[in-house]
């Protein structure tokens, strides 16, 4: 008998009818809903106690063990392992894979048992009236299973999931994968086309002994380098083994982040900001269980390879995740909670910061404590259901800017939740002051019953984006709560739900829909896993402004049971899906207060950052065919670069676009280009634009005012092959601009990419820095933004449109003083030796100090010795000294105070001098006498001293006595004395700056008088 493999679901959309208005839909529910329960009331009267029965029977299933299983199928328990100490090694506290398996094997916990479905029979009255309805509407696109096809049940159970994305379309989904329990617990899937279709695969099953789960995946865009990682034998024992791509579809065994004998719940994040002084580096938090009954530790590290860790508490506080800020500040954040021991005990949300790159960590309570959610226990792990799905309120926190969120789950009434009626809610928490203070949380739900809500997850987008979601119970029971059955195949449960807030969190867009079906309560049928396993988190992320989520649905049935299968979609928050959005004011306990004056803005340089997106293809040939030209085309808009407004643009064949020069030449440099400022460079190398089909194309996207200026290379290399095709788009309104990579066979091996005025923004020179592929947004980094002061009677504004809450119009009370820095301005460097120059920089309102980092490549993957976060104090110049001759070096600084770090500056580039001084110019003799002249020059930059030479020939054969390669000092001028009358000499003179003496000046004669 063949066994049953998983199938897509569908999802079948019912037209709208367009003469029904919002109103319209709302009286067809009201007399849907009325007849619904006129209906339902019959039918309960008609059929009391006839559904009774196979309730009952699924609830003795559910209370059947499996059968005992032996630790060797699992290989978890070492030899000799003493079962009695699994509360001493707190492997009851653990909830990864190897802990569950360790739990079964030593009889403390049930494995997954077949489940015999729900015996309900389908509704067809529902369906009749689900069918009567519109469409309805969700946030983000359409749901995707990602795990298919599947193994044979049942080996079927796929949950707990981390998404990420990365360049060219692609995504990657880690997970936990029960299809070779046993052997390898991981999963990952992948998408190359935005998440349209995925491949499911166990790339991360070999090279770390046994994989036992606890996914974690990201792509670090300064290394171009994918990284996936779970719990492996191969580190230590339970240590966190990690596998790389660069792709994200063929992966390669790694190192050990961590080598551990009892890791836990490692989360991951990487800086990808290259603002950031800290842009590149991957941390991962985790508890460690050998160390203080579960220590928390982050491990961090720039290469992936060398890992550094640091203590953040020495006993144990549960890991939920690590988050760092999107815009460039370089903090970052790892939310943890005090589970009071367990159970359904009071709950402690504790967010831990570090500033400086995660080396030194602080905490703070991140709002109050509240009572944790479910309605039963298992061991030390509290239910959302009677027998599965451990949840202790986790959620996951994100950062934008100085705003840092949170989400979490509590007891829908503030009792032990095994006693209420409502067995859950959702609800986010905000910092407006990079973590220091905490606002008042605030329900995400807001429906009025007392179906239970759980299991919250979030996201934000570097502009201040938020995508939170949950698994809410809502629509299955009227609104009332609901013990589902789990394993059945016909009795719904629950469905992805979510909320948007497009102002990082101050108000929110109404809570809607995110999966696309409702789902019954899947079971986990495998023994190798836990039976209460329903996967304990889902990390969802963003790239660029795009937000993936991910979650565990049990809408896919096999041998007719509801398993657990990972569902991603992908969200671009916009405007409310619903007809008439009313946002919900969030109460913060500080509202922000209105500014009293407005700073005079200012432009320092671009940065870069990765986001998703294709090429948009050119359909106007602007008739650039030749080897090494330029053609000059006209804006459909004026476009801003840096501070300056254009409306042609000069277009070279070489792959860069000029605003105030037209050079056509060929051989690329690493920026700066000397006086060629105001240019972009998507893709400068000898390119060919001559055969058919080859040229520069252009067109423009949307209408105004928000058009988009598409400029298209499809090129070829010098002298007519291979292909070079890349794209660069201009915003109207904005000094943004795109650089998208298609097909570019040479990569960015003898090409440049970035863009420069005065100073220099460079991704790419010469096979150094980002990749040719994928796409980059550049965008303006103001270089000083003050605080505004606050007026002493500010108020929260709601917007416009929207009703606020009970809160949105309070006075607000003292407000602190932000905990923000504008970043300073990089001017350019003076003092320029073939050792060392000054850097200088604008000074920043409320910066108490400034850090200095120096290198020799401006994207700061090496540092000068000794200059990289260098406090030089409060100061706006500094000294560099002990350099090498005629080097490019590359500086930027960062502002600081009691409680913050701003960003970094924008990056400026200075060469030193060559080590051989030029050489001075001889210059005519004054106070002449019968014995003595003054001998005169003029002077040298970077000059210490001058050596003179005075002789009676031009050919210098001989010397005046004590004139041959004399030291002068570092002046201009000397006294030649003690001569004879009437005689003629003849000088010249040397420089010295240090390293090395110039070649002689011109020779100067002169003739003593009589």
């Amino acid at each position: 008998m063949k066994t049953p493999m998983k199938k897509s679901s569908t999802y079948q959309s019912v037209p709208v009818c367009r003469y029904l208005g919002e109103g319209g839909f709302f009286i067809l529910r009201v007399v849907i809903s009325v007849f619904t329960i006129l209906f339902g009331a019959f039918l309960a009267l008609a059929g009391s106690g006839v559904l009774s029965a196979p309730a009952a029977s699924s609830a003795k299933g559910q209370q059947k063990y499996s059968p005992a299983i032996n630790s060797n199928v699992f290989g978890a328990l070492p030899p000799g392992f003493d079962c009695s100490t699994i509360h001493e090694k707190g492997i009851d506290k653990q909830d990864n894979m190897r802990a569950g398996a360790i739990m079964i094997a030593c009889g403390l916990s049930e494995g997954g048992s077949l489940s015999k479905g729900s015996q309900f029979s389908g509704n067809g009255f529902s369906q009749w009236v689900k069918n009567l309805l519109p469409t309805p509407l969700f946030i983000g696109g359409t749901d995707v299973d990602v795990v298919l096809p599947d193994s044979a049940y049942p080996k079927v159970t796929q949950s707990e999931s981390m998404e990420w994305g990365g360049p060219n379309n692609t995504w990657v989904v880690n997970y936990n994968d029960s299809r070779t329990s046993g052997g390898c617990y991981a999963g990952l899937s992948y998408s190359t086309d935005n998440g349209a279709t995925w491949q499911a695969s166990q790339p991360l099953c070999s090279g770390h002994g046994t994989n036992y789960g606890d996914p974690i995946v990201v792509y670090n865009a300064r290394l171009g380098i994918w990284f996936a990682g779970d719990l492996a034998t191969g580190c230590g024992g339970q240590g966190i083994g990690m596998w790389t791509s660069t792709d994200g579809v063929t992966w390669a065994t790694g190192g050990c982040a961590h080598n551990g004998g009892s890791d836990d719940r490692e989360s991951m994040w990487v800086d990808n900001n290259p603002a950031s002084p800290f842009y590149g580096r991957m941390y991962i938090s985790y508890n460690d269980f050998n160390i203080g009954g579960g220590a928390l530790y982050v491990t961090y590290s720039d290469n992936g390879t060398t890992w550094t860790q640091a203590q953040l508490n020495p006993g144990f506080i549960r890991d939920i995740q690590v988050t760092g800020d999107l815009q460039g500040s370089g903090y970052v954040y790892v939310a943890t909670m005090n589970e009071g021991g367990g159970g359904l005990s009071t709950r402690q949300n504790v967010m831990y910061r570090s500033t400086n790159g995660g080396v030194s960590w602080t905490s703070v309570n991140a709002g109050p404590s509240f009572q944790g959610p479910g309605r039963s226990t298992s061991g030390y792990f509290a239910l959302a259901f009677s027998s599965i799905w451990r949840h202790m309120g986790w959620g996951e926190p994100a950062a934008s800017g100085n705003v840092v969120s949170l989400d979490y789950a509590a007891c829908g009434q503030n009792v032990v939740c095994s006693g209420a009626s409502d067995h859950g809610d959702v609800y986010y928490i905000r910092s407006t002051d990079a973590g220091l203070t905490w606002g008042t949380p605030v329900k995400l739900n807001t429906d009025s019953g007392t179906a239970m809500q759980w299991q919250p997850s979030l996201a934000v987008t570097q502009d201040g984006k938020i995508f939170a979601s949950w698994y809410d119970e809502r629509e299955v029971n009227s609104g009332a709560d609901r013990d589902c059955a789990v394993g059945s195949s016909t009795q719904n449960c629950y469905r992805r739900w979510g909320r948007v807030s497009l102002d990082n969190g101050v108000t929110w867009q109404t809570d809607d829909m995110v999966g696309h079906a409702l789902s019954p309560l899947p079971a986990q049928p495998d023994g190798a896993v836990q039976a209460t396993y329903e996967g304990d988190y889902d990390y969802h992320s963003s790239f660029g402004l795009t937000m993936i989520g991910g979650w565990t649905d049990g809408r896919t049935i096999i041998s007719g049971s509801s398993q657990q299968d990972v569902f991603v979609n992908l969200v671009q928050p916009g405007p409310s899906p619903t007809a008439s959005p009313t946002p919900t004011a969030t109460a913060t306990a500080s509202p922000s207060p209105t500014a009293t004056s407005t700073p005079t803005p200012c432009v320092a340089g671009y940065t870069f950052t990765q986001i998703g997106g294709g090429i948009v293809p050119g359909t106007t040939d602007i008739g650039n065919h030749c080897d090494d030209c330029v053609t000059t085309t006209a804006l459909p808009f004026p476009y801003t670069v840096y501070d300056q407004t254009y409306n042609t643009i000069n277009l070279s064949s070489n792959g860069n676009a000029q605003l105030t020069t037209t050079d056509a030449a060929y051989s690329n440099l690493c920026l700066p280009w000397t006086t060629h400022n105001y240019t972009v460079y998507p893709y400068w190398d000898d390119l060919y634009t001559v055969n058919a089909g080859y040229g520069i194309f252009t067109s423009t996207s949307g209408t105004a005012p928000n058009r988009i200026f598409n400029i298209e290379w499809r090129a070829q290399y010098y002298p007519g092959s291979g292909t070079a095709n890349f794209e660069l788009r201009l915003y109207e309104g904005q000094t943004r601009f795109d650089v998208i990579y298609g097909q570019v066979d040479n990569g960015n091996t003898s090409a440049t990419a970035g863009v420069q005025r005065d100073d220099i923004t460079q991704y790419f020179c010469n096979g150094s820095g980002g990749g040719a592929i994928g796409a980059q947004a550049y965008t303006i980094v103001p270089c000083v933004t003050p605080s505004p002061s606050p007026s002493a009677t500010a108020t929260a504004t709601a917007t416009a449109t929207a009703t606020a809450t009970a809160t949105a119009t309070a006075t607000a009370t003292a407000t602190p003083t932000p905990c923000t820095l504008g970043a300073p301005s990089a001017q350019a460097a003076t003092n320029i030796t073939f050792s060392s120059f000054t850097t200088h920089w604008s000074s920043v309102s409320g910066a108490t100090g400034y850090r200095l980092d120096v290198s020799t490549t401006n994207h700061f993957t090496t540092y000068v010795p000794g200059y990289q976060d260098l406090d030089v104090g409060n100061v706006t110049s500094y000294p560099v000294t002990g350099l090498n001759a005629n080097t490019t070096y590359y500086y930027r600084v960062r502002a600081y105070n009691g409680c913050a770090t701003s960003r970094n500056s924008n990056v400026k580039n200075v060469k030193t001098l060559a080590c051989k001084p030029a050489a001075p110019s001889a210059q005519t003799a004054t106070n002449i006498t019968s014995s003595s002249f003054t001998a005169h020059w003029n002077s040298v930059s970077g000059a210490i001293d001058y050596r003179l030479d005075v002789s009676t020939t031009n050919t210098f054969a001989t010397y005046v006595t004590g004139y041959q390669d004399l030291s002068v000092g570092n002046v201009t001028s000397y006294p030649v004395t003690g001569l004879s009358a009437h005689t003629t000499y003849y000088y010249r003179v040397r420089a010295y700056n240090g390293c090395a003496t110039s070649n002689n000046s011109s020779v100067k004669s002169v003739t003593t008088s009589p």
